[in-house]
């Protein structure tokens, strides 16, 4: 679904919708009752609209913008380098959008997605299920256009087969599909009931509307989305879950809710109860099949399955259908959480990195592949004098950290050229992925999915002295080039 570096917290998007401003003709005094019309065409809820809305574009526009550079398997499309190439060992740039100013990229199961500076939005991959939002080339990026063309997108999260966007004005669109145990759920009621063919019915090929509170005063302000599942936050404090919950990760739907021709329903956006009288939700977050969501008050509360422990929550190997407070985060100053299939890590405001869960593939980065119920601080990633982390980023089985410096850290199963590192060798610690990799320039995001794992690099910015010479002082294991 994504710190110190000073730039506008990347998962920060706010939302508004335009005035409308009364003429008054030039030519003939305004009468008094005119005079007041003008005045009341501009209501309290309008102006904060469109301030919010202002925010949320000069937040993106002040966003370092990027090249995209893709690494690991490719036999669907996901690395977007053509459908000539379906495996990349080390991180590859993309040509045919080096010139496009991309400032932020989610990557699904196998498809990704990228914004540009200007609010545009780019995909390619895997379209089966509708996830890339458009027709056409699938092995290279293309514009989404259809509803969201002249819509100013400020943020993007995709899961398995759907992809959802926030514009700046407060609304979520979707595409594509979601799934549970059974198989394809579908996108939501109009897909799913809508007559037509089976597989076309369950299927969202064109950017729609998902979830629209302008009409109530709010607006979505985060949207976070992992497996078959989304989660947003509206600045009213609204907690909003849909697609597949059976396992908890809704938040909403409890064991007696398994018969399938029930939660079928929850494809439909719905609110969150969550009781805390005192403290306001301020993020949210997802992993494989879990949800979190973090307090201004520094509580994390989580839901969701829990058969890894990945939810942080131990002696409860069950799905935790209702929230509930995770103590080994609570207080800690948690500032991002990110889950992969069956694992989790979180981030500290002092730069740790904490991470807990399912540890084959050494994907919890302790050295081992011991499972830990509880969250776990990664001693090899600092911090240091030096060597802030300031990013987190998982794919399935695999977990990334990416330095003040803009240096990147990766450990866990290396099968699939994810890591980029070159071999296939698992990583149990966090081994440095070295610079000249991306032509000695920085990095400022990384994303992964299930196979491939796609990177933010900064031309502009050079890897700095500094961040050479203290990449020794954090203990991760440095690659050769």
């Amino acid at each position: 679904m994504v710190e110190l570096r000073k730039r506008p917290n990347e998962d920060d998007v706010a939302a508004a919708q335009p005035s409308k401003r009364v003429a008054v003709d030039k030519g003939n005094k305004p009468t008094k009752a005119a005079a007041t019309e003008k005045h009341a065409a501009i209501s309290p809820a309008q102006t904060a609209f469109a301030a919010a809305q202002k925010a949320a574009r000069d937040a993106i526009a002040a966003l370092p913008a990027g090249s995209v550079f893709t690494v690991g398997e490719g036999d669907a499309g996901q690395l977007g380098l053509g459908e000539e190439i379906t495996s990349r060992k080390k991180p590859t740039p993309l040509r045919s959008i080096e010139n496009v100013p991309i400032v932020r990229m989610a990557a699904g199961g196998v498809h990704t997605v990228a914004i540009t500076a200007k609010g545009q939005v780019y995909s390619w991959g895997c379209n089966d299920e509708g996830a890339l939002g458009r027709s056409g080339e699938e092995a290279e990026p293309a514009l989404v256009k259809g509803l969201i063309e002249n819509e100013f997108i400020v943020a993007v999260t995709c899961g398995d087969s759907h992809t959802n966007v926030l514009s700046d004005k407060g609304v979520v669109y979707g595409w594509g599909t979601y799934r549970d145990s059974a198989g394809r759920m579908g996108f939501d009621f109009d897909t799913l009931f809508k007559e037509g063919g089976a597989d076309k019915a369950t299927v969202q090929f064109e950017p729609k509307v998902v979830l629209d509170y302008t009409a109530k005063h709010d607006r979505v302000v985060r949207i976070s989305a992992s497996n078959n599942h989304t989660i947003a936050l509206t600045e009213k404090g609204n907690i909003v879950t849909w697609g597949c919950g059976e396992h908890g990760q809704l938040g909403r739907v409890g064991s007696r809710m398994s018969d399938r021709s029930k939660h079928l329903h929850m494809l439909g956006p719905a609110p969150v109860l969550i009781r805390r009288k005192k403290a306001a939700p301020k993020d949210v977050f997802t992993g494989g099949f879990q949800s979190f969501v973090l307090f201004d008050d520094d509580t994390v509360v989580a839901f969701g399955l829990n058969n890894y422990y990945q939810c942080g929550i131990p002696d409860v190997a069950d799905p935790i259908y209702a929230p509930t407070e995770v103590p080994a985060l609570s207080g800690r100053q948690v500032v991002s959480i990110k889950g992969g299939e069956h694992h989790t890590l979180a981030l500290l405001a002092d730069g740790s990195v904490l991470s807990f869960g399912r540890g084959d593939y050494g994907r919890l980065g302790h050295g081992n592949n011991n499972e830990l119920s509880q969250p776990v601080k990664i001693d090899s990633l600092g911090p240091s004098d030096q060597v802030h982390i300031d990013k987190i980023a998982t794919g399935g089985i695999v977990s990334y950290a990416l330095s003040n410096h803009g240096e990147v850290y990766a450990w866990g199963m290396g099968s699939n050229y994810q890591l980029a590192l070159g071999p296939d060798d698992d990583m149990d610690t966090p081994t440095l992925v070295p610079a000249p990799r991306f032509g000695d320039n920085s990095v400022l995001d990384v994303v992964s999915g299930g196979q491939h794992t796609v990177f933010l690099v900064n031309y502009k910015n050079k890897i700095v002295a500094a961040g050479a010479s203290a990449a020794p002082s954090v203990s991760a294991t440095p690659m050769q080039a």
